[in-house]
């Protein structure tokens, strides 16, 4: 498939592109060409766009499947493959509630989450990556 117009245009507007990305293998697989149409936008607008990251999301250390999708992701990709976001309740009910995570009762172990993955972002940020 091609890029679309919209994605076109969402690269042209972009410093950074951060990849979202559960571990089944339709959106592990997804991660290469995305960074393949990045390169293609990149080149074509002639500007820097940087992959920020990847976000593992609702990953469940507890299932082979989640532990073998990121130990591949990671081997594929390298450092941009980000500290996972856990799936947890929390991220449910805090939406459900209509509270951010950082606000939510229940919500220690994603505000957790949460936090490191601004962190990464930040530190990514800063150091030019």
């Amino acid at each position: 498939p091609s890029m679309s117009q919209l994605q076109k245009q969402a690269y042209r507007a972009a410093d950074y592109v951060l990849l979202p990305t559960m571990m089944d293998v339709d959106s592990y697989s997804g991660v290469g060409t995305v960074l393949s149409e990045v390169r293609a936008a990149s080149e074509e607008y002639k500007q820097a766009i940087q992959i920020l990251g990847s976000i593992p999301t609702r990953f469940d250390n507890r299932t082979i499947q989640d532990q073998k999708g990121l130990e591949y992701i990671q081997t594929l990709y390298g450092d941009i493959v980000m500290t996972p976001l856990r799936s947890l309740v929390a991220w449910k009910e805090s939406r459900t509630s209509g509270e951010s995570i950082f606000t939510y009762s229940g919500g220690n172990g994603a505000m957790h989450d949460a936090m490191n993955f601004v962190n990464e972002i930040e530190g990514r940020l800063r150091n030019g990556q």
